[in-house]
């Protein structure tokens, strides 16, 4: 990562942080926010893994509108065999990164494959998440 990368992800993640600690605040225990991901092979054949994370904040202050967040939490290489265990594992990577729980989100399951082949769920929750943590 080159310096000003570095710099820029320090300063947007300190900035992030109270929006985010309020909305797990305002939530409680209800799920608060969506994910998505995107993993990609370059053309070097070096993998990579996005986590993209959106959530609306009920009342950002006193007296405002709620606010909808989208937030690009991470890129990294994923130099690991695609599937949904190791898929699982790299998205709690990432979001421990960020201090959130995987009990956050209405869906704690990854699948394999597409809607109608749910072969492969694999729980998201972490070791010792307590379901409806956040």
């Amino acid at each position: 990562m080159k310096k000003y990368q570095a710099c820029a992800y320090i300063a947007t993640k300190a900035k992030m942080m109270p929006i985010i600690e309020k909305a797990k605040g305002q939530y409680g225990s209800l799920p608060w926010a969506h994910l998505d991901t995107d993993i990609w092979t370059a053309r070097n054949q070096d993998s990579y893994i996005t986590l993209n994370m959106q959530f609306i904040l009920p009342e950002p202050e006193p007296g405002e509108p709620p606010r909808r967040y989208r937030m690009h939490l991470g890129c990294r290489k994923f130099q690991v065999q695609h599937n949904h265990e190791t898929i699982a594992e790299a998205i709690k990577e990432l979001l421990g990164e960020w201090g959130i729980s995987a009990a956050s989100f209405n869906s704690q399951r990854v699948t394999q494959g597409t809607e109608e082949e749910h072969d492969g769920e694999v729980e998201l929750m972490a070791d010792g998440d307590e379901e409806g943590g956040v």
